[in-house]
């Protein structure tokens, strides 16, 4: 690319131009590096006059059997197409180049087809396939110490990790491609770079600075010309004014993205900025322009798929006519030369003649080649509408089996829920029965269980309430028992019996009513009071002390708006689309507590709607979430309107559910005395809590945290033998108080029982992985708690007892130093918690320690002068032998069991020669 630097990209196209003119077909590697010369120069401007000079260095590179010239023209040709949003094309483009550079060991054009490929998985949002990519590349740069290829190498990098939200990973591989692009006073990727770091800080929440790094960029870059990067700094900018609820300033920088865009006619760039301007507009509640907006953004997000084989067509119909074009000028300039000779030469009436006739062969050969190119091209057409018209029916057929799919689920649970009701309304009216019986005495603790069973079985048929709502809503079998009801008051009302449960939780709950009293609607008023409670709730659940939950009302032409906001956990963008849909969860929140079936928001979409009403939702997660729900008002000419004065449904569930949303600080159960044991319960449920509670807290010492941070904090103030945890939980889960406990060595050895719902064969390696000693699937019994509990405390015991005995002669400690000592004691205790694993190998320590199997074994034969076998093979007849002496096995085959050894001759060969007596004697002894 020498001709590339040697101007300034202006003078260069105009240099290249010309000297496409003085040169002809002798000179073709001049030819074709001219031509990929300005290929590369109009790639961002120009990509349709792009896509024609590649393809011109490409015929003339395979005409010349030129094969590094026509792998670099491919990739070109690739580049073109990528810039006129024809992705597939480009896709094949580069996996064509990519197999030719492999073919023909040009590794540096293999490494530009890797990074292109990596470039359309980007396009596609699929940022670790585009990864993948990426690294391959540049191991091939950094092979060739190629430090062009590395900065774009580091630069896609940089967007991969973007995409993932690594912002700290995108912004070091950012900075070293500046470096790079700077040093080789390469000005265009320094701008590519930097425009991308700018929008890491937008990514990162630092507006001032990434409004400042916008700004400047803006000023280079008209400087420069380059309308595909300045529409990309205009949309960036004006998300920073979005965000700043600057709507005026965002919407103008919007619309100079727009102008940019189609000055280069991307439609990829330009769906970007409709999106932009959608949100712009939602957000300053003009929700006609948001939805012309959004109607821009998903026609052009459709055309970049849809009319992906019709574009195929128009463009080789537009090369034919490119080429066609060309002959023609091919035609003029030899006409005028032959005209130049002719007056030389005075032979006038010879040369007229020869250039009629080539003038009539050339018209020949043009009409026949183009009658034979549209006929090809018409072939073409027919075969891609029979292709489309085959995709339709095959995504119809798609579609229907997705409904069966739908509805064959919704039947499913609702006819779960009728099965389960029969069972609950026998458990809930004997457990009435037993409540009003009068000559039946219960202690308070025997009251309050059968409290507890009574709460959670009518919660479970609320749930089955729920789900013939909706079934019966998609049936159409709901009848709305609609009223005339003064809207404010009844809003102010409901909203009051949320107060006392907010401010236990320490939330800020406000009603704020903006509309006249006389304002009214058309509602079911038991219904409505789904709506509102699921809605309500949610926002309850989802926040924590210090936020805020505001309610508020709205006229807005013959509507009235009610929003309800809060500042609480929000979430994530990936998610907002499907919250509406019925049994969607959330993947970020898989281990969030009580997070439901994803009933209670289908259900309330669907009661809006059958009000006539609309529901939106508005999310940023980590800064809170508001759903906007709208209902036409209704005039009415009663001077005597009523509101509403019973809520059933708002007080049943708040009675049944409001202890779930109080965060309950840990508590003890009875004084600690000497010889009782301290047991921590980690459970954000406190019904759990209480439950697992009764059942241990005569025999042990039991204090109790509602989650992962506060169960941390316990354990500072408190000497802990056991600990039982849950894994969903709020704010720290289960998982991530267990990385925190065993990367502590003061904690480590703290057994841990898991006790959760949901303990997959994933969880379970999981969790066994991180090192806790047993785990438990909740319902369990009380009698299989409390023998896991005593084994894990045995346990515990016998490798307390048995630590100094069993390790104290394997090595001289006092001669080790501090981070010996610490690498023998991991070492001693991943042994020790699977000492009975007959399959414990030098890959199990190695992965336990986070280290290779040879730096392990380096470890071990430093410290204890053992080779791994030998030291694992060392610390178990150690064990055995303390076993025996303490009397805690019964016989020889006991003690090799509990030493990992099936053959128990083998053993008693192996203890005899190590301690000079046979296991069975000792044992008698």
């Amino acid at each position: 690319m020498t001709l590339l630097n040697a101007f300034s990209q202006e003078r260069e196209q105009d240099s290249l131009r010309h000297l496409l003119h003085q040169l002809d077909e002798t000179e073709p590697e001049k030819l074709i590096e001219a031509h990929n010369a300005l290929a590369w120069s109009y790639r961002d401007i120009r990509p349709d006059s792009a896509l024609y000079h590649a393809n011109s260095a490409l015929k003339l590179a395979r005409r010349n059997g030129y094969v590094d010239q026509e792998i670099q023209s491919i990739n070109y040709v690739g580049v073109a197409y990528r810039n006129l949003s024809n992705f597939s094309k480009a896709f094949e483009k580069y996996l064509e180049a990519l197999k030719l550079s492999e073919e023909a060991g040009n590794g540096e054009q293999r490494g530009y087809s890797l990074i292109n490929l990596g470039n359309l998985y980007l396009y596609q949002t699929n940022f670790h396939g585009a990864i993948k990519y990426f690294i391959q590349a540049l191991d091939q740069a950094q092979s060739l110490a190629d430090k062009r290829m590395v900065a774009y190498c580091f630069l896609n990098l940089g967007r991969s990790y973007k995409g993932i939200a690594e912002y700290g990973q995108a912004e070091l591989y950012f900075k070293q491609a500046i470096e790079i692009r700077k040093e080789q006073g390469d000005l265009y990727g320094q701008l590519a770079s930097e425009i991308d770091l700018a929008e890491v800080y937008l990514l990162q929440g630092d507006l001032r600075k990434s409004e400042q790094y916008h700004l400047s960029l803006i000023q280079r870059l008209e400087e420069m010309d380059n309308p595909r990067m300045l529409a990309v700094v205009y949309n960036n900018i004006a998300k920073i004014y979005l965000s700043r609820n600057e709507l005026k300033k965002a919407e103008g920088y919007a619309y100079k993205a727009i102008e940019s865009t189609r000055d280069i006619n991307s439609r990829f760039e330009e769906k970007n900025v409709w999106e932009n301007l959608s949100k712009i507009y939602a957000n300053g509640d003009n929700f006609e322009r948001a939805f012309e907006s959004h109607v821009k953004y998903a026609e052009l997000n459709q055309q970049l798929f849809s009319e992906e084989n019709i574009r195929k067509i128009e463009q080789l119909k537009g090369q034919y006519e490119m080429e066609q074009q060309e002959v023609e000028n091919e035609f003029l300039r030899k006409q005028s030369e032959l005209n130049e000779q002719v007056i030389r030469t005075q032979r006038i009436m010879i040369t007229v003649s020869v250039i009629g006739i080539l003038l009539f062969l050339t018209m020949t050969i043009i009409s026949v080649r183009g009658y034979l190119v549209k006929k090809k091209l018409s072939n073409e057409i027919s075969k891609q509408r029979d292709e489309i018209s085959r995709d339709k029916e095959l995504i119809q057929q798609q579609s229907d089996k997705l409904m069966e799919l739908d509805k064959a689920k919704s039947r499913f649970f609702a006819n779960v829920s009728h099965d389960l009701r029969s069972p609950l309304s026998l458990i809930i009216g004997n457990l009435e029965m037993l409540r009003e019986d009068e000559d039946v005495v219960l202690s308070s603790r025997a009251i309050k269980n059968l409290e507890t069973g009574y709460k959670n079985c009518k919660r479970l048929l609320y749930l089955t309430d729920e789900i013939n709502d909706l079934t019966k809503l998609e049936e159409g079998k709901i009848n709305l028992k609609k009223e005339v009801v003064r809207f404010g008051s009844y809003l102010e009302m409901l909203a009051e019996m949320f107060v006392g449960t907010a401010e236990y939780k320490g939330v800020k709950l406000t009603c704020k009513n903006n509309i006249r009293k006389e304002e009214t609607v058309f509602i079911d008023p038991r219904q409505f009071e789904k709506i509102f409670y699921n809605l309500v709730s949610n926002a309850v659940r989802h926040t924590s002390r210090g936020d805020k939950i505001t309610i508020e009302t709205f006229i807005e032409q013959d509507n009235i708006l009610l929003h309800i906001t809060d500042t609480g956990e929000g979430i994530a963008q990936e998610s907002l689309p499907y919250v509406f849909d019925r049994f969607y969860q959330s993947k970020n929140n898989e281990y969030r507590s009580r997070e439901g079936l994803g009933i209670g928001l289908a259900l309330v979409k669907e009661l809006v709607e059958l009000h006539n009403g609309k529901i939106t939702v508005e999310s940023t997660l980590g800064l809170g979430t508001s759903f906007k729900l709208s209902f036409p008002k209704v005039v009415s000419e009663s001077e005597h309107l009523t509101v509403p004065h019973t809520f059933t449904y708002v007080s049943e569930r708040k009675h049944l559910y409001d202890d779930l949303d109080r965060e309950e600080r840990a508590g003890a159960s009875v004084p600690k005395t000497e010889e009782m044991e301290t047991i921590l319960i980690v459970d954000d449920h406190p019904e759990i809590r209480y439950h697992i509670r009764q059942i241990l807290e005569d025999d042990y010492h039991i204090i109790e945290a509602a989650h992962g941070i506060e169960a941390l904090e316990l354990l500072k103030h408190n000497e802990v033998d056991l600990m039982i945890s849950d894994l969903m939980m709020p704010w720290m889960d289960g998982f991530e108080l267990i990385e925190s406990i065993k990367s502590n060595p003061e904690l480590s050895k703290i057994p841990i029982l898991v006790v959760s719902a949901r303990i997959s064969d994933s969880d379970q390696e999981k969790v066994l992985y991180q090192g806790i000693n047993d785990y438990l699937q909740k319902p369990f019994q009380k009698k299989e708690l409390m023998l896991r509990i005593g084994n894990l405390l045995q346990q515990k015991k016998n490798y307390e007892d048995s630590e100094g005995d069993v390790f104290g002669r394997l090595a001289d400690k006092q001669n080790l130093d501090t981070v010996e000592k610490d690498i023998l004691s991991r070492l001693e205790q991943i042994v020790m918690e699977k000492i009975d694993d007959e399959n414990l190998s030098v890959y199990d320590l190695a992965d336990a320690m986070a280290a290779s199997e040879r730096q392990v074994y380096r470890l071990v034969k430093k410290i204890t002068g053992l080779t791994p076998f030998e030291y694992v093979s060392e610390v178990r007849l150690k064990y055995a032998e303390y076993l025996i002496r303490k009397g805690k096995v019964k016989n020889a085959s006991e003690a090799a069991r509990s030493i990992g050894l099936k053959n128990v001759t083998a053993f008693g060969k192996q203890y005899e020669k190590k301690f000079g007596v046979k296991p069975s004697e000792a044992i008698k002894g």
